[in-house]
């Protein structure tokens, strides 16, 4: 849920708030 989220701004904004792991 979240985590998918999450990759997609990591993805879009590489951050440290966007984690894909």
């Amino acid at each position: 849920m979240l985590l998918q989220v999450y990759c997609i701004f990591y993805f879009q904004f590489p951050t440290i708030l966007g984690h894909c792991t």
